[in-house]
């Protein structure tokens, strides 16, 4: 369910809201706004999921935030940590008027520092709990869980691409065997950035590919229905605490 979808505040206000944020950034060969449709997709899937387990009366998913923060890459649609800071803060303060609680989605890692700051002045400041769940999380446990090393979770990835396949985006995304998706994170453990924080000059063959890049739509699916389970335990959670 979203915001735009629901009669009043006064509906909104009993709720555990959805915030999805994502990105608009040089992927290579992978769309721009692959953060974006990778974070919609899940959007679409939780709101089914919800639907399915008669959830709608207790959640709230609002649209997904396109632009955030995306300045170590080489071209992108950014903010200032700063600015996007002030931003959040605001939106979120305005929902906490509202909201049970607040469930932020980080489907760009670059971003997740500052919802980090962000939600944590929320929760303290306006008395209402604010709960980070990060898509980048949910791809280095399905990684690992098929042997696969966490440097796979990088930037225009076969994590990436494996989620625009499941997402039904096939543009710049080439459907491979899971020794052809293994071989490239072995590249990529090889060459990825060594430190943090790591902008994009040092590493730009491995962060914006020319080729398609090797995906499988079942670890694409199999990373969904991670966060959505991710999400799910974070609600039932959330009403377990807010209702002692």
């Amino acid at each position: 369910m979203c915001l735009a979808e629901l009669l009043s505040f006064e509906e909104f206000r009993k709720k555990i809201v959805i915030v999805p944020l994502a990105s608009m950034e040089d992927h290579g060969v992978l769309p721009l706004g692959t953060d974006y449709i990778i974070a919609d997709c899940i959007r679409a899937k939780l709101a089914k999921t919800f639907a399915e387990k008669n959830m709608c009366s207790k959640t709230a998913i609002l649209p997904v935030l396109p632009y955030t923060v995306s300045i170590e890459h080489r071209a992108a649609i950014t903010a200032k940590p700063a600015t996007l800071l002030l931003l959040l803060r605001e939106v979120l303060a305005s929902i906490a008027k509202y909201a049970n609680s607040i469930i932020i989605l980080v489907a760009h890692g670059g971003v997740e520092p500052v919802a980090y700051m962000a939600a944590r002045e929320i929760s303290v400041e306006n008395n209402v709990r604010v709960v980070l769940v990060s898509v980048a999380e949910a791809a280095r446990k399905v990684v690992l869980r098929h042997g696969l090393p966490v440097t796979c979770v990088l930037h225009a990835d076969p994590v990436e691409a494996s989620l625009l396949l499941a997402c039904g985006e096939r543009r710049g995304v080439r459907e491979a065997s899971f020794d052809e998706v293994s071989n490239y994170c072995n590249m990529l453990a090889k060459n990825s950035p060594w430190q943090r924080p790591w902008v994009w000059e040092e590493y730009e063959r491995v962060l914006y590919p020319e080729q398609p890049v090797p995906a499988l739509e079942s670890l694409g699916r199999e990373i969904v229905e991670e966060v959505v389970g991710m999400v799910l335990d974070v609600v039932n959670r959330l009403e377990e605490c807010c209702s002692r």
